[in-house]
C-alpha cells in the first residue's frame, strides 16, 4: 500500500462501517428542520392551541429525537474504529522486506525496520522485524502428535537484540524480533557435567507454569562434554498421553517441532541447551511418567534417554535456575505479546528473576532485571499514548458533527 492510502481502505469493515456512519449523517440533515423552522413551529402551536398543536410538536420532538440517535451511533461508530486502528498505523505501511538503510539484517532472513506496519501477532510495530512471519509454536494434541523435537542451535544475539533495542533505542522490540528460546538460553545454567563417559547429561524437572496455574512448565536441559564436541546429536521427547493432554514447545518462531523434521546437529565442547515446554496435564492421574527423552548422536554407543516422573513441584520450590528460566520466557511472552502469555505480567518477571539471581557471576541476571523495568515504563507509556491518540480522535470526529 502506498503512502496516500486511507486508513479506511485497508478493511472493509472500517469501509462500510463508515460509509454507513456518513450515510446516516446526511439523511440526519435533511430530514432535521432548520432552528428558525421550529422555533416558528412552537410559535404557531401556541396560537393553535393544545388539541392543534399536537401534530406539529410531535413532527420536530421525532425529529430531534432522530438527529440525537444519529449522533450517538456516529459517536460509538467512531469509537470502534479508533479502537480497531493503532495511532499512526496502516497509513505508514511499508512493504514487507522494505529496510532502513542503517538496519541490519538478521541471518533468518528477516530484517529490522524503521517504520510502522501493523500491530499483534505477526505484524511488526515502530522500528520492527519484517519479513519473515514468525509463528509461534500452537499447542499440540498429544494423542495425535506424541513425539517432539527441538533444535540444539539457539540464537546467541536474542539478549543483546532485546538490551540494544530497550536500553539504547528506548523502544520496546518489534513483536515477531523476540526470539524467546534465544532469552532462555542467554543466561548460564548450572546443569552437571557429563560421566561415565557419556557425550551429554540430561536435565528434566516439572513444576507449576508461572503464567497459568493450570498448566506444568517442563525444563529439558543438556550440556555437552567439556573435552570434545558432540556430533550428529538428536533429541526427541517422547509424552505419555496418558498423563499429557497438549504441550506447547515455548520460542523456536517458525521452526516445526514434528519428530519428522529431526536432523543431526552438533553440540560445542561444554554448550548448554535449554527447552522449555508448556504441559496441559491430562485427567488420568496415574503415577506415570510424563515425557521421556531421547538422545543420539554419531558415537559408538551413542544413544541415552531418561524419563522426567513424579508431579510438579510448587513453583516456590523449583530451583532458582528453574525459575529464572522461566522468567525469561515469561518476559518474551510479554515482549511478543503472544496470545499463549495467560497471566504474565512484568511484575511477575521481576519478582521471579529477583529471586532467582543466584551467584550471577557474569552479572547478566542482574541487568536482565534493568530491561525488564526498562520494558515495563515503555509499555506504560505506548498505553497512555494511545488512549490519549483515541481520545482526541473521538473528539475531533465527534465536535466535526453539526446538526442545524
Amino acid at each position: 500500500m502506498d503512502e496516500t492510502t486511507s486508513p479506511m481502505e485497508e478493511r472493509p469493515f472500517a469501509r462500510e462501517l463508515g460509509d454507513v456512519l456518513r450515510s446516516a449523517v446526511e439523511q440526519t440533515r435533511t430530514e432535521l428542520p432548520p432552528a428558525h423552522s421550529l422555533a416558528r413551529s412552537l410559535e404557531r402551536a401556541r396560537r393553535l392551541g393544545p388539541g392543534r398543536a399536537n401534530p406539529w410538536l410531535r413532527y420536530h420532538r421525532a425529529a430531534t429525537a432522530a438527529a440525537v440517535a444519529a449522533v450517538l451511533f456516529l459517536a460509538f461508530g467512531l469509537l470502534l474504529i479508533c479502537w480497531h486502528y493503532e495511532p499512526g498505523g496502516e497509513s505508514q505501511t511499508a512493504e514487507p522486506g522494505t529496510r532502513h538503510p542503517s538496519s541490519p539484517a538478521h541471518e533468518d532472513g528477516g530484517e529490522d525496520v524503521a517504520v510502522f506496519v501493523g500491530h499483534g501477532p505477526g505484524r511488526a510495530r515502530l522500528g520492527g522485524f519484517t519479513g519473515a512471519t514468525r509463528a509461534e509454536q500452537p499447542f499440540l494434541d498429544a494423542a495425535r502428535n506424541p513425539v517432539s523435537t527441538f533444535p540444539l542451535s539457539v540464537d546467541a544475539t536474542a539478549f543483546h537484540d532485546v538490551r540494544r533495542t530497550l536500553l539504547e533505542e528506548k523502544r520496546l522490540p518489534a513483536a515477531d524480533a523476540v526470539r524467546v528460546a534465544g532469552l532462555v538460553n542467554s543466561f548460564t545454567y548450572s546443569y552437571p557435567e557429563p560421566t561415565n563417559g557419556e557425550a551429554a547429561s540430561l536435565t528434566l524437572d516439572l513444576a507449576q507454569c508461572p503464567w497459568n496455574g493450570a498448566h506444568h512448565l517442563a525444563r529439558i536441559g543438556l550440556r555437552a562434554r567439556p573435552d570434545a564436541a558432540v556430533l550428529g546429536a538428536e533429541v526427541q521427547v517422547a509424552f505419555n498421553v496418558r498423563r499429557v493432554s497438549a504441550y506447547r514447545l515455548i520460542g523456536y518462531e517458525g521452526r516445526q517441532s514434528r519428530d519428522s523434521d529431526a536432523v543431526g546437529e552438533p553440540l560445542g565442547a561444554g554448550q548448554a541447551v535449554t527447552a522449555l515446554y508448556e504441559i496441559v496435564p491430562a485427567n488420568d492421574a496415574e503415577e506415570a511418567e510424563w515425557l521421556t527423552v531421547k538422545m543420539r548422536y554419531r558415537e559408538p554407543g551413542g544413544r541415552r534417554s531418561r524419563s522426567l516422573t513424579g508431579q510438579a513441584k510448587k513453583l516456590t520450590e523449583a530451583s532458582a535456575d528453574f525459575r529464572f528460566a522461566a522468567a525469561a520466557a515469561e518476559f518474551g511472552l510479554l515482549l511478543r505479546e503472544s496470545e499463549y502469555r495467560g497471566d504474565a505480567t512484568y511484575d511477575a518477571v521481576r519478582i521471579a528473576a529477583r529471586e532467582a539471581l543466584g551467584a550471577d557471576t557474569d552479572g547478566r541476571r542482574a541487568e536482565f532485571l534493568a530491561i525488564v523495568d526498562a520494558a515495563e515504563q515503555l509499555n506504560a507509556a505506548r498505553k497512555m499514548l494511545h488512549k490519549e491518540a483515541k481520545i482526541s480522535q473521538m473528539s475531533m470526529a465527534v465536535g466535526r458533527v453539526k446538526v442545524v
